[in-house]
């Protein structure tokens, strides 16, 4: 209740949680030494300031983790002209951009370095001569991020709370030659997982299949829906089978099943019943990987992981 406060009522602008939180502490003092409130009063008084003390609690943790309260959020600078950016996340393909988001480190007004922080959303138009950079890599963009503008019909999307939900307040339409590598890459599992599954589409190239059947196999297989095209999910959503080109719970309960099928024969061995669970586990978070951790994908690989424990 206290995050839906903070995050539709006061908008993440108002920090109540602390001040909640310190009457809190007051109230618990002055019972702690004063024995003269009837029991039954105090226990419904206990159970108030309980309540009192998660939503207080939630207020709090909603109002901090809004990003852009840091004084090194990158909208904090309206000079900025150039800022560097760390791509975060695989790409996905339009048809006239290549679409990631990115954390911005550094901007630079005029001739001056400022460290920055922040979350955005980067647009790369195509350009067949200059290929695009990989997820992970740094980049020098020229420019200057956008808002994200409100929905402009009443009762409409609203895109702009929906990035803001995700801590992203900005946004960049990248020319080809307004960016260039820095050299530096980051790493971490999320982006390591997304080049695994970018290694994996490729296999599926190599073998031959191109098309719809390409598209259809790395959404079934990998949960890569990027290149299907919108007859093809009208199809599928037609016959009431859309969910199957979301790689999702269902996905890993099957890959779940036909393993510990496969490794039954490992119960009739000494070690078995340590060594299955071992590979059951090995083998749900291989695919949670190839398929590039989607919430979706992790949600079902952490629950099974603790069916099989």
């Amino acid at each position: 209740l206290g995050i839906l406060t903070q995050r539709f009522y006061f908008d993440n602008q108002l920090n109540t949680g602390y001040t909640i939180i310190l009457l809190l502490l007051i109230i618990f003092v002055i019972l702690s030494y004063q024995n003269k409130i009837h029991p039954i009063k105090a226990q419904n008084l206990g159970m108030i300031c309980g309540f009192l003390l998660f939503f207080a609690t939630g207020l709090q943790i909603t109002y901090l983790n809004n990003h852009q309260l840091s004084r090194e959020h990158y909208t904090h600078f309206p000079e900025t002209d150039s800022f560097i950016a760390e791509l975060n996340h695989t790409f996905s393909e339009t048809s006239k951009t290549y679409k990631t988001t990115a954390r911005v480190t550094a901007v630079r007004s005029g001739s001056v370095w400022q460290q920055a922080d922040g979350k955005i959303i980067l647009y790369f138009l195509k350009d067949s001569l200059k290929p695009t950079p990989l997820a992970g890599t740094e980049v020098l963009i020229l420019g200057k991020p956008d808002s994200i503008p409100p929905p402009l019909n009443p009762y409409s999307f609203d895109y702009q709370s929906y990035l803001k939900d995700q801590n992203i307040f900005g946004r960049a339409l990248v020319a080809s030659d307004a960016w260039a590598e820095t050299g530096k890459t980051g790493f971490s599992m999320k982006l390591w997982a997304g080049k695994l599954r970018l290694k994996m589409l490729d296999i599926l190239k190599n073998h031959g299949l191109d098309g719809d059947e390409y598209a259809v196999s790395a959404a079934i297989l990998l949960g890569f829906d990027d290149d299907l095209d919108e007859e093809t999910r009208a199809q599928f959503s037609g016959s009431g089978a859309m969910h199957i080109l979301c790689v999702s719970g269902l996905h890993v309960g099957i890959i779940y099943l036909v393993s510990l099928w496969m490794l039954g024969f490992l119960k009739k061995l000494k070690a078995g019943r340590f060594v299955r669970p071992v590979i059951l586990l090995c083998i749900i978070w291989a695919y949670a990987l190839i398929t590039g951790l989607s919430p979706s994908v992790m949600r079902a690989s952490l629950m099974i992981s603790f069916i099989i424990l």
